[in-house]
């Protein structure tokens, strides 16, 4: 009796240790923004996000230029002007300058915006890269250590050559 209660306990046990083996999963790790910088594509990202913010800094300057035009007019010639006609000057000014500051905030949200929609066929490249990566060499996760979140990983399971192979990147 006890030797058939042993064979079941080890039977169960060796059935564990297989479903534990069996089961274990392999988990890689790629720089996803190291990946996104080598690609080819962000070199035409590059350019157009430099010229919509070029077109951006166009307009800022010429509204700086015109709120310092109208600020020297109103230096040079208040003098002359009756206490209405200041106040009219002055609250131009005003709304001149709070228009330059909220064309400043909306611009950089612009900017964002700009690149986000410029990046997302890149993003999505890389990220079908790294699946059909990962599907064809068995890991079950992919990690992004360009967060810093990732403590500890070991180089082999670095999975960033293996895409840039994907991708044809040298």
């Amino acid at each position: 009796m006890k030797t058939t209660i042993k064979t079941i306990v080890a039977a169960v046990a060796m059935v564990c240790l297989s479903v534990t083996k069996s089961s274990a999963q392999k988990i890689a790790h790629i720089d996803f923004d190291s990946l996104i910088s080598i690609m080819p594509e962000m070199d035409s990202v590059r350019k157009v996000s430099q010229e919509f913010v070029k077109t951006l800094e166009a307009q800022l300057i010429k509204m700086q230029t015109e709120l310092q035009n109208k600020y020297q007019d109103y230096q040079a010639n208040k003098d002359k002007m009756t206490d209405l006609i200041k106040q009219i000057k002055e609250k131009e000014l005003q709304d001149l300058q709070a228009n330059i500051q909220d064309f400043q905030q909306n611009a950089q949200g612009e900017i964002q915006k700009k690149n986000e929609e410029l990046g997302e066929p890149i993003n999505q490249k890389a990220r079908n890269a790294i699946k059909k990566v990962a599907m064809a060499k068995g890991y079950k996760y992919v990690l992004d250590t360009s967060m810093d979140n990732v403590l500890y990983s070991e180089p082999a399971d670095d999975i960033l050559a293996l895409v840039k192979l994907e991708l044809k990147i040298k």
